[in-house]
């Protein structure tokens, strides 16, 4: 699988969405999060970082963009 910066750049190299790209399995059909899983979550790790989850549905755009910063 091609890290996230470069499913971007082959995305924009043959005009497709970077979803287009990936297989069909690593996409799931129809997802929905659980109601009780909440959207975003940071817990203090006590050395200056902080784990973060995300539990958010966001365009593949943006998941790319977030997906290069935390490389």
């Amino acid at each position: 699988m091609p890290s996230p910066i470069r499913l971007a750049g082959l995305a924009e190299l043959f005009k497709v969405e970077p979803k287009d790209l990936l297989p069909e399995d690593s996409v799931p059909y129809a997802f929905k999060p659980e109601k009780k899983t909440p959207a975003r979550e940071m817990k203090d790790l006590g050395d200056g970082n902080v784990w973060l989850t995300i539990n958010q549905a966001v365009p593949y755009s943006l998941a790319i963009k977030i997906l290069a910063m935390l490389e």
